[in-house]
């Protein structure tokens, strides 16, 4: 199984579905939302949204899991074809992208396993 945050950060009974997963976490990707995405291509950088990501990090490490954690933001600014979101963060430059969702992604690792 497979967890995405972008897909369950807003979901009513999401700390019991990560728990009902335990044991079956092949991996984790994350990413956040602002509070009405627009589609499934309009996800932000790890921290820069409003999805509790240190709650449920914390709740996919009670289940024993240990495996990789991946960063996926898909922000479609034309490329798709589905959307052109003006403020797509895939307009930032590359580094600068890459950079912040790494130095978010490992400060909410960090608080999520302390």
């Amino acid at each position: 199984m497979l967890i995405e945050i972008f897909h369950i950060w807003n979901v009513t009974d999401r700390f019991d579905q990560i728990a009902r997963a335990s044991g079956r976490i092949a991996g984790v990707q994350l990413s956040d939302s602002g509070p009405f995405p627009r589609s499934i291509v309009d996800r932000l950088p790890p921290g820069e949204g409003v999805a509790d990501i240190v709650a449920l990090l914390r709740a996919i490490e009670a289940t024993g899991y240990r495996g990789s954690y991946d960063i996926e933001v898909v922000s479609d600014d034309g490329t798709l074809g589905i959307a052109s979101y003006p403020d797509s963060v895939w307009r930032r430059p590359a580094e600068e992208l890459a950079r912040v969702c790494i130095d978010n992604s490992l400060v909410m690792l960090r608080a999520a396993v302390n």
